[in-house]
C-alpha cells in the first residue's frame, strides 16, 4: 500500500468498482481493514459523489499477504526483477537479482513509481521507489537499448504553507522593524523553490510569524 492509505475517491474509485466487477479483492480487504469511510464531494450533485475509505496501512498489507497465502495453485517468490528474457524479439520471461530466470508467454509491467525511481527532497535527490521501499533498475536501461521509448511521470505533494496575517498593531507590539512586501513574497517563492528550513531561517531573521510547513 502506498504511502497515502486511502482506498477510492473520484479517481481510484473507478478502478476499484472496476476491479470488484472484474472478481478482484481490493475493495473487500479494504472492508476488512478500514478505519474511516466518507463519502465525498457532498456539496456537489450527486455524479460528483464518490466513496473512500482510510485503511490501517499494516492490517491492509498483512490481510493482503494472507489473502494471497491462501489461494490454491499461487505461488510467491519474493525477488527483484533485473532484466527481462528477450528472444528473437520477443519476452519470453524475466530473471531476478537472485539469478532465478522464470519463463513465460507473456510478462506484465507494474511499474508504479520503482522503475529508475527518484525521490525529491527541494533539490536533494535521492534513489528510490516510495516509502521505506528502493527502487529497480535493469529493465529501463534494457528496454531503451531494445529501442523502446521511456519516460518518467512525477508524483508528489508540494510545500503548503500556513501563514499567519499581522496587522499593523500586532507587528508593532512585536517590536519587530518595518518589513516590506517584497521580502514576503521572496519568503514565500523560497519555501516552494528549496525547502521548509531555509524559509523558517529566513523568516525568523526577518521576525516574521509566517509558518512554513511542509506535508
Amino acid at each position: 500500500m502506498s504511502c497515502n492509505p486511502a482506498v477510492g475517491g473520484i479517481a481510484k474509485g473507478q478502478i476499484v468498482r472496476e476491479i470488484d466487477a472484474l472478481g478482484g479483492r481490493m475493495g473487500l480487504i479494504t472492508d476488512k481493514t478500514a478505519i474511516q469511510f466518507r463519502m465525498l464531494n457532498r456539496s456537489k450533485g450527486p455524479a460528483m459523489w464518490s466513496p473512500r475509505a482510510q485503511s490501517d496501512r499494516m492490517r491492509f498489507m498483512e490481510a493482503w499477504r494472507e489473502e494471497l497465502d491462501n489461494e490454491p495453485n499461487l505461488d510467491i517468490w519474493q525477488d527483484t526483477v533485473t532484466n527481462l528474457l528477450i528472444d528473437s524479439g520477443r519476452v519470453g520471461g524475466v530473471q531476478t537479482r537472485l539469478g532465478v530466470s522464470f519463463t513465460a508467454s507473456a510478462v506484465v509491467l507494474t511499474t508504479g513509481t520503482f522503475l529508475g525511481g527518484l525521490m525529491h527532497f527541494g533539490e536533494h535527490q535521492e534513489q528510490g521507489g516510495r516509502i521505506s521501499e528502493p527502487a529497480s533498475y535493469g529493465i529501463t536501461e534494457q528496454l531503451s537499448a531494445l529501442g523502446i521509448r521511456t519516460d518518467r511521470m512525477k508524483t508528489g505533494t508540494l510545500h503548503a504553507l500556513m501563514v499567519v496575517v499581522l496587522t499593523p498593531k500586532r507587528w508593532a507590539s512585536s517590536g519587530a522593524k518595518r518589513i516590506t512586501t517584497s521580502s514576503v513574497i521572496w519568503i514565500l517563492l523560497l519555501a516552494v523553490r528549496l525547502n521548509s528550513v531555509l524559509a523558517i531561517r529566513s523568516l525568523l531573521l526577518l521576525r516574521a510569524t509566517v509558518l512554513c510547513v511542509r506535508h
